[in-house]
């Protein structure tokens, strides 16, 4: 059962003598409220918006190196990972697009899931 499941998970998170109640005043439990974040940043798109044009983007072929999705990149955009970067969007299109994936892949699906904007990062979209 899914509620036996939680109240394991909670009993071991809280201790054997916390019922599940004490979430909310234990020392040890501090979630952030996320609402209450994003409605208080400053970031100039709305996490809907946000979320929209990501979406946008991996719909246009970003994953593919389609030429569709430069439009959609910032003047500034860049790629920087720890081993990779940083590549502006022109040269991340043509790279992607030299690596062709679905000739790899051909029945490739993403199954992006799950969408959404980091509080503590609120020009960030995770999925």
């Amino acid at each position: 059962k899914a509620s036996s499941r939680v109240q394991h998970i909670l009993y071991a998170a809280t201790g054997p003598d916390a019922p599940a109640s004490n979430l909310q005043t234990s020392k040890y439990f501090d979630e952030v409220d996320e609402a209450a974040m994003l409605a208080a940043s400053e970031f100039p798109i709305t996490p809907e918006d946000l979320i929209l044009l990501a979406k946008q983007t991996l719909a246009a072929g970003i994953a593919r190196g389609d030429p569709n999705v430069l439009p959609l990149l910032a003047e500034d955009f860049e790629l920087v990972g720890p081993v990779v970067g940083p590549i502006g969007k022109q040269e991340l299109v043509e790279n992607l697009s030299r690596l062709n994936l679905l000739s790899g892949f051909p029945d490739l699906k993403n199954n992006y899931h799950h969408f959404r904007v980091d509080p503590f990062e609120p020009n960030r979209v995770w999925f």
